[in-house]
């Protein structure tokens, strides 16, 4: 799989012969619909004409436009639109990347979208509007109804209210604020905010209920509304592979061939990545695919003895008895029996109207359950590798979020295909209510959800993790606690306590953007931070989540459970905005800071001045404290034992 990986980044790294420190002339078209930020406007340009120092370009790809900047009453109505070309001049940038160990490659996840550039202009003036395209892009009647829905929810509904609602149906997470993101990705349940399997199944479902009086021409009208949100929400890579996905298997549903779901699976798998081979390496389709498995090999399984439970029910106090040797006959007849025990003071009407309706409902329960468990289990080590959460009540956020998600998922599809209709401001009214009741529903459940952090699982984790898990399968019933003692095992593995002393003082400058942080491991295994962290770049604004993001995802593909010593130089935001994650994941020994933060425990911290010198540990590393030059650590003058030498400004000296 390694070698895979790098094939496919070597491959889709695009050849650009731009000078970084000379502005690129571009002229390009919109090719998605602006989306509005809190800070200016995102467009992505499809290049037409790009020159440099005279010369033609041509680039592989398109455009991120930021514009920070708009002129006045842009807000409610956008200047720039979809298929509107324009010209400016400025930087032609890189996407963002931070090339730190153990931290997702940005930059790669641009280019997979097609994105090989990057231009910022500070205000909308440094742009000239060329009109539209010339020509007809059949998209643009989608992109157009689109827009004029997001008018309407500008409209009638509050700004929390709209953007959960856009986000949630159109996948506009960029709406979403970075305290809303880190929620969503410790209740595990930010696969409902971003347009894939989940989103397209259901809409999927919802019309072919819809169109099934309609027969056979109703089924393809219901897949070619589907196809149609595809395109809607800007046919994303994770869209189109759903759509792909969800349109072969379903053929294979409604044709009979329940039987041949797996190797519908597969092949609909092999469809996918040869239409889009680099979605091999998105979370998307890595989460899909094994949800869609978990659903294959556990949960089809169990729905005959949900069935009979049904049956069961449906059949009380019924003169006919099926008499059947099948184990699943046999629990079903006992059941039966029990129920009727029980049952028999009641009035038999109300016995026999009452119980199948409970058995139908005590069914749904049941498949929703074992649908949610069998997935969690197959997706476990996948979320812990992105998000390094365990959380110890994610099966109850899931059971309880998902199905209101579902419907509230619902709701707003329908009043996307009907908001301008006369119903529409109803319809809106009661989304509205019930975006408020799933932000307060996530709150709840975010207050009862245990969480720890752990460092990710290494590749060899994943691979015993899967083998375990495929073992359990083999063997059925005769190693059944194989499948829940599998998490168990690579809880333990992930937490195992190892010393990481290796005789050597290491020094190891992060990427985190704008701002420091340095990471230091002594000889005897203990470590050290000096900063945090607090800005992507330049023109982002002071971030917490950079800790957790950049340093923490670093510290923890170290398998680093703990930090001896932090040390921040000064109150600046992009030095120590990322200390507050930091001190939650991370036990700190002791804290050496000028000014401490609140909420930090006096003997925990070692409050510092001018000219005071100190120690980062037993190893012998002194530093003081230089006003106008920052903090300067280094080795003591007497000779030490070991490999101490480092590569720093002076000497054997290290500058912080």
């Amino acid at each position: 799989m390694g070698t895979v990986r790098l094939l496919t980044e070597e491959q889709q790294r695009p050849r650009l012969a731009v000078d970084r420190n000379q502005t690129v002339e571009l002229v390009g078209r919109i090719d998605h619909p602006p989306l509005a930020l809190k800070r200016g406007l995102y467009l992505e340009i499809t290049p037409l004409s790009v020159r440099q120092a005279g010369r033609e370009l041509s680039l592989p790809g398109k455009v991120a436009l930021y514009v920070y900047s708009l002129p006045d009453g842009s807000e409610s109505e956008p200047y720039l639109r979809y298929g509107e070309r324009l010209r400016v001049s400025a930087f032609l940038e890189d996407p963002p990347h931070h090339g730190i160990p153990g931290v997702d490659d940005l930059r790669l996840r641009s280019w997979q979208r097609g994105i090989v550039g990057v231009v910022r202009l500070k205000s909308h003036l440094q742009v000239r509007r060329l009109g539209p395209d010339p020509g007809w892009d059949p998209r643009s009647p989608l992109f157009a109804y689109v827009r004029s829905f997001e008018r309407f929810c500008r409209r009638t509904l509050q700004p929390e209210q709209e953007n959960l609602v856009l986000s949630t149906l159109l996948g506009q997470t960029r709406r979403l604020d970075e305290v809303d993101r880190v929620s969503i990705e410790k209740l595990g349940i930010f696969h409902l905010f971003a347009v894939s399997g989940f989103h397209v199944s259901l809409v999927y479902l919802f019309l072919h209920l819809l169109s099934r009086p309609l027969g056979l021409a109703g089924r393809l009208l219901a897949l070619g509304a589907v196809w149609s949100y595809v395109v809607a929400v800007g046919a994303p890579i994770s869209a189109i592979r759903a759509g792909l996905m969800a349109s072969w298997i379903h053929l294979l549903l409604s044709l009979g061939l329940k039987s041949q779901f797996l190797n519908g699976l597969g092949v609909a798998a092999l469809i996918t990545l040869g239409v889009l081979p680099q979605s091999l390496h998105t979370a998307s389709f890595q989460f899909s695919y094994l949800s869609l498995l978990a659903i294959g090999l556990c949960v089809f399984p169990v729905q005959p003895w949900i069935q009979t439970l049904r049956h069961t029910a449906s059949s009380v106090f019924l003169p006919q008895v099926r008499v059947e040797a099948t184990t699943r006959e046999r629990l079903g007849r006992g059941i039966r029996y029990r129920l009727e025990h029980l049952l028999e003071p009641l009035p038999r009407t109300l016995s026999q109207s009452l119980v199948p309706l409970l058995g139908r409902g005590s069914g749904s329960v049941l498949s929703l359950i074992s649908c949610t468990l069998c997935i969690q289990l197959f997706t476990l080590p996948l979320a812990l590798y992105y998000s390094n959460v365990w959380c110890w009540t994610h099966w109850l956020s899931n059971l309880v979020l998902v199905p209101c998600f579902s419907l509230f998922l619902l709701a707003a599809f329908l009043l996307l295909i009907t908001y301008w209709l006369p119903t529409g401001e109803i319809l809106s009214v009661l989304v509205g209510t019930a975006s408020d009741l799933i932000r307060l529903l996530m709150d709840l459940v975010q207050r009862v959800a245990t969480i720890q952090y752990v460092p990710h699982p290494s590749t060899a984790e994943l691979i015993l993790y899967f083998l375990l898990l495929g073992l359990g399968l083999i063997l059925g019933r005769k190693a059944l606690h194989l499948l829940w003692l599998t998490p168990v095992l690579l809880f333990l593995s992930v937490t195992w306590e190892s010393d990481s002393a290796n005789g050597q003082l290491e020094i190891t400058l992060l990427d985190v953007g704008q701002g420091e942080s340095i990471h230091i491991a002594y000889p005897d295994g203990s470590h050290a931070l000096v900063d945090t962290g607090g800005r992507w770049s330049w023109d982002a604004e002071p971030s917490r989540f950079v800790g957790q993001r950049l340093v923490g995802r670093y510290l923890w593909h170290r398998r680093i459970r703990n930090l001896s010593y932090v040390l921040l130089t000064h109150p600046h935001q992009d030095h120590v905005q990322g200390y507050e994650f930091i001190r939650q994941a991370f036990p700190v020994g002791q804290l050496m800071v000028a000014e401490p933060p609140a909420g930090e425990p006096p003997e925990q911290r070692l409050t510092l001045s001018a000219g005071q010198a100190f120690f980062l540990g037993e190893s012998g590393i002194g530093c003081s404290i230089h006003p106008g030059r920052g903090t300067r650590c280094g080795t003591p003058p007497a000779p030490t034992t070991g490999p101490w030498s480092c590569s720093s400004c002076t000497g054997a000296s290290a500058c912080c």
